[in-house]
């Protein structure tokens, strides 16, 4: 059961920001309550997307998908 909430995380330095946000992204909205996700660490790295680069996709697919 996904519930949601404040969530706050320590990311690992190997890892950016981004890669976990990619799945808080696709599970966030089958969550109970609303999800306040706080991450920390790396922000930008090569081998996963920026936070950035993942807001802007978040806007353009919630604009083009309708309830």
């Amino acid at each position: 059961m996904l519930y949601g909430g404040d969530i706050q995380h320590e990311c690992n330095t190997q890892r950016s920001i981004g890669y976990y946000l990619e799945v808080l992204i696709c599970l966030a909205p089958f969550a109970k309550q609303k999800l306040r996700a706080t991450l920390t660490g790396v922000t930008n790295s090569h081998t996963d997307p920026s936070v950035s680069v993942q807001s802007i996709v978040k806007l353009l697919f919630s604009s083009a998908v309708h309830y």
